[in-house]
């Protein structure tokens, strides 16, 4: 924090008490979907449960823990129980293994996720069969991730 200190002069004190205040934050919303998630568990209603591993995930994503958002993702996908849980399961695992550079992760979840069998008339439909074609049939990993870096979830 000295040579921040520096650079900021007066300000620093601002910038600290502002970056002391979003991690309390950070702390309490944390503290509240763990709170949330063993709640569901204990009632077992396994939409609940998936909702809550994709909350905690979403959080874990926007805070950069990417490996803890990737085990919270795959943790929702004993929950899923219909065809387009599983495609928001896949694609979320895949969205933070790209980001992670994990490539054999990328490719398993969407293998996963042509498996699914989803309706034309699923908004997502076209956009998921675009990113298959793309992504699948080619081993350029590339490729892979500056197209999946223009599809987010």
């Amino acid at each position: 924090m000295g040579l921040y200190a520096e650079l900021l002069g007066e300000r620093a004190a601002a910038e600290a008490s502002f970056i002391d205040n979003v991690k309390h934050n950070a702390a309490h919303q944390h503290e509240r979907l763990e709170t949330e998630l063993n709640s569901y568990k204990s009632t077992m209603i396994k939409e609940s449960i998936r909702m809550g591993h994709n909350d905690l995930g979403d959080f874990y994503y926007e805070m950069g823990d990417l490996p803890a958002a990737l085990k919270s993702f795959a943790q929702a996908r004993d929950y899923c129980t219909t065809d387009k849980h599983i495609v928001e399961m896949c694609l979320n695992v895949s969205k933070v293994a790209l980001h992670m550079r994990n490539f054999g992760h990328v490719t398993n979840y969407l293998t996963k996720l042509e498996q699914v069998n989803l309706s034309q008339s699923d908004p997502m439909y076209e956009q998921i069969v675009m990113l298959l074609e793309i992504v699948l049939p080619r081993d350029n990993l590339g490729l892979l991730f500056c197209a999946f870096l223009g599809f987010q979830v």
